[in-house]
């Protein structure tokens, strides 16, 4: 609810301040984006459901296993958003050929970082059968970046 609510005012805020036009760039861009950030979590939300519950009764091994996922998640965050900055004006030439919009492309290249590694954290609360949690920060995510919910709760 509160994700919806967010979106809703936010992206009112971006149409008004900066015009139709402006927002749907703006639009087209995040949805960009946020096909980028699917491909560059690898699986790993999928993976980390299905191996928690068999590292659960192992402690030290589930914390080294959920460790090595969160330094792979982060790292691969971090290369794509690096890459979504530097080849902004690439993306933008290609895409958006009427408009200059490469400072909107690389400040939502920053969106990777944060995104994916909220979304792995939304598919450990799940591995842990933690719906409720699950639920509710997949949800804010889904509400707030417009994204449909791919995992079955």
């Amino acid at each position: 609810m509160l994700g919806a609510g967010l979106s809703y005012f936010v992206h009112a805020q971006i149409s008004r301040q900066f015009g139709l036009e402006t927002y749907g760039v703006y639009s087209m861009i995040f949805t960009l984006l946020l096909f980028g950030a699917l491909f560059g979590k690898f699986g790993l939300g999928v993976y980390v459901v299905r191996k928690i519950p068999e590292y659960e009764e192992k402690p030290p091994v589930l914390l080294g296993f959920l460790r090595k996922i969160f330094e792979i998640s982060f790292i691969s965050s971090v290369v794509l958003s690096i890459l979504v900055i530097i080849f902004a004006p690439f993306i933008n030439d290609l895409f958006f050929s009427g408009t200059d919009s490469t400072i909107f492309i690389q400040g939502l290249g920053c969106v990777f970082l944060f995104y994916n590694l909220s979304d792995l954290m939304a598919d450990v609360f799940l591995g842990f059968g933690e719906k409720t949690k699950y639920s509710i920060l997949k949800n804010f995510l889904v509400q707030s970046c417009n994204q449909s919910d791919y995992h079955a709760v």
